[in-house]
């Protein structure tokens, strides 16, 4: 792979990360709005025809949410394809440069926290960065 387009999906990560919370949160409300459609209090009687029916619109509504529903089901399916090409490519590191990378691009932490937390200078932290990006 190349090591520019690793970086880029190093650095995505926690974008899509939250990205996916969205979707996720998104579905749920959708889902929520469908069964809400359907509900006891949103089905009206008819008492001339004995029939049971949903307020009109409603199929406009339903036709409307199934259809984000669809759009955030399949743009939540590339964000999770992408989380884990960028998950195997990190795991294909070494153990140490897995921590320094996770640390730098996932965490998104500063030289200083990286240099308190791992016992290493900024320099030697970068130097197996480096490494491991040009490795890939």
């Amino acid at each position: 792979m190349n090591p520019i387009i690793a970086i880029c999906d190093f650095t995505a990560y926690p974008a899509l990360k939250g990205e996916k919370l969205f979707l996720e949160q998104k579905l749920e409300s959708i889902q929520q709005e469908k069964r809400d459609l359907y509900s006891p209090s949103a089905i009206q009687y008819d008492s001339e025809s004995g029939h049971s029916q949903n307020p009109k619109g409603t199929d406009k509504i339903l036709i409307s949410l199934i259809t984000e529903e669809q759009k955030a089901v399949e743009r939540l399916s590339v964000v999770n394809g992408r989380l884990e090409e960028t998950e195997k490519l990190v795991f294909s590191l070494t153990s140490p440069e897995q921590d320094y990378v996770k640390e730098k691009y996932f965490n998104r932490s500063t030289w200083e926290e990286m240099e308190k937390k791992f016992f290493r200078s900024r320099g030697a932290i970068d130097y197996h960065i480096r490494k491991a990006i040009e490795g890939i």
